[in-house]
């Protein structure tokens, strides 16, 4: 990861928690910035099937507290019918549709 990478990154997640007001979408727990997760639903190893517009796009990376994180996992090996639902609808949301 590039040092541009790790700016984008850190920029991304000041974005979420601002528009989750600090609270963890599974839960609604508080949570400090410092707390608080990025959880991908698709993993980011998925990547290179998908690519990074998916994995690293806003609804498949909800902002959870720790506790939570492991719960928002949506692996399309285990879950392959709502796994293609969520990446349809991220591509949906890409394209504007």
């Amino acid at each position: 990861m590039t040092a541009r990478d790790k700016i984008e990154a850190e920029e991304h997640k000041q974005e979420r928690y601002c528009k989750a007001h600090g609270k963890c979408s599974v839960c609604g727990k508080s949570i400090t910035y410092s707390e608080c997760q990025l959880a991908h639903r698709i993993p980011k190893g998925y990547a290179s099937v998908y690519g990074p517009e998916v994995i690293h796009h806003d609804i498949n990376t909800p902002l959870t507290c720790a506790k939570c994180n492991d719960s928002v996992l949506l692996t399309p090996a285990a879950n392959p019918v709502e796994a293609k639902k969520l990446i349809e609808k991220i591509k949906e949301n890409i394209d504007g549709r």
